[in-house]
């Protein structure tokens, strides 16, 4: 399959990588906070102070809201204009600014038994179906029928216009003890763009990717990128990577990678790109593909074209 990437832009994807895991990291936290409150309804004493307690009980990444509507007939929880600060997903400079966080009881789950939910989390031109289910010992979730905008995913980056374009993301998780434990997921784009932008100093033109497909596996600590597909045939860059990503949930910039692709740049793009040009002169491309491997911490990758 035929793909296209560039220096740059291979920073760019790695960060899409990660930020898809840390994307589902703290939108499962949330979901925690809230579930954790519908399973207790029937003992609230102060309602307000238990929402807040139970929303607020770590302090390494205090959620803020507006206000709260709770339904008894139907348990439900409804946050409104909820703010979840950038240190939560160790990016102090930011922070992710929704419109609303609803969470339901749906039907009981009888295999294996446990208690089911309905998330609905809506913001920056989004709207994530969130469904979890909580038995023993564990939390599964399943993520539906969800859109994407690039506003939400450029949130989690040191690079807020990073990204535009709309995505579809679909996926389902197991967490232990509130850790991601394994999990398969789906993100796709018809109409990616990286508008023009600078990015560890080099400066990157508007560059029409349209198409994105992510396909991704977590086992434990381990992240395999099953498939990563960028560009389409009227794309300056075309790209396929494939690879592994060891996890450390606690700082992801230290997460190791260890990714392979092949790239291929148009004629255009490399004549109006000239550092590129030098960047794989020593470079053999395949049928004006250039292979290449991106291994590292995910705060500093490496990349090195063959």
């Amino acid at each position: 399959m035929n793909k296209k990437y560039e220096d740059n832009v291979i920073q760019d994807e790695t960060y899409t990588i990660p930020m898809d895991v840390k994307l589902k990291i703290t939108i499962v936290s949330l979901v925690f906070a809230l579930v954790g409150l519908l399973m207790n309804l029937p003992m609230l004493g102060n309602v307000e102070e238990q929402i807040e307690t139970a929303i607020k009980s770590n302090p390494q990444c205090p959620i803020t809201y507006k206000k709260f509507n709770l339904s008894y007939v139907l348990p439900k929880v409804t946050l409104t204009k909820p703010v979840i600060p950038g240190r939560c997903f160790n990016n102090p400079s930011s922070s992710l600014k929704l419109d609303s966080v609803t969470t339901s009881f749906t039907i009981p789950s009888f295999i294996p038994p446990g208690l089911k939910f309905h998330s609905v989390i809506k913001g920056l031109g989004s709207e994530i179906n969130v469904y979890p289910r909580v038995t023993a010992g564990t939390v599964d979730i399943r993520i539906t029928k969800s859109k994407i905008n690039a506003k939400f995913i450029n949130a989690f980056t040191v690079y807020p216009n990073l990204l535009n374009g709309n995505m579809s993301l679909e996926g389902f998780f197991s967490t232990v003890k509130n850790k991601l434990d394994s999990g398969v997921a789906k993100l796709s784009s018809k109409n990616l763009v990286i508008p023009a932008q600078t990015i560890n100093f080099f400066e990157i033109p508007e560059l029409l990717l349209n198409k994105l497909n992510l396909v991704i596996k977590i086992e434990k600590n381990k992240l395999n990128v099953n498939q990563l597909l960028i560009g389409n045939e009227t794309s300056p860059i075309r790209a396929e990577i494939k690879g592994t990503i060891n996890l450390n949930q606690r700082a992801m910039n230290l997460s190791i990678l260890n990714l392979q692709g092949k790239v291929k740049f148009s004629k255009d793009f490399l004549k109006s790109f000239a550092i590129l040009e030098m960047m794989l002169a020593q470079a053999k491309p395949v049928d004006e593909y250039y292979s290449f491997t991106l291994t590292g911490p995910l705060g500093s990758p490496k990349p090195t074209f063959k």
